[in-house]
């Protein structure tokens, strides 16, 4: 067995992945053990292996990273979209609707903080919410004192606590309960 080792052995040795040994080498160009062995030490085939595997590891880093940059703008294009027709349909429809598209408002939003890696539950008034406590206001001819409470994050008065009287400057002061 006096055959020369061609230069293609260490790209086959390369191609054997796990299975990769030097009698395999040695089995297919009809050689020693011994003299693939030494071919090897000699042509720094385990550094040449270590390189190629380092750069294939930052290559499919470099790819994960792409790949997660990719869904992430997708995923923010996405929510705008979402967002700008919620805002639309918050403008345009009745409050049932608008419920809707604001429950969809505060989706989007929690799911842009995750896209961003912020954290997505955050203690503040979601938009159902506070629309829910603006219409509420508006129905029970909010004060200034209850603009005010809401503004603060404090709770509103109840639905039967007595609002403070309100003038009104049109009307004939008929109805109950204005002066």
């Amino acid at each position: 067995m006096h055959r020369k080792i061609p230069s293609d052995a260490f790209a086959f040795y390369m191609s054997l992945g796990a299975e990769r040994s030097y009698q395999a080498v040695a089995a297919q160009y009809g050689v020693s053990k011994q003299a693939v062995a030494k071919a090897a030490i000699r042509e720094g085939w385990a550094q040449r292996i270590q390189e190629v595997e380092r750069k294939a590891r930052q290559r499919t880093d470099e790819k994960a990273v792409e790949t997660i940059e990719e869904m992430t703008a997708r995923h923010l294009k996405a929510l705008r979209v979402l967002m700008g027709r919620a805002l639309q349909t918050l403008q345009a429809m009745p409050l049932g609707t608008a419920m809707e598209a604001a429950r969809v408002i505060d989706i989007v939003i929690r799911q842009e903080r995750v896209a961003r890696g912020e954290p997505s539950d955050r203690q503040e008034i979601n938009a159902e919410e506070l629309m829910r406590k603006e219409h509420d206001l508006y129905l029970r001819r909010a004060t200034d004192e209850d603009w005010e409470r809401l503004g603060k994050g404090l709770p509103l008065r109840e639905p039967g606590e007595a609002a403070p009287a309100v003038e009104e400057a049109e009307g004939d002061g008929d109805e109950p309960g204005v002066q």
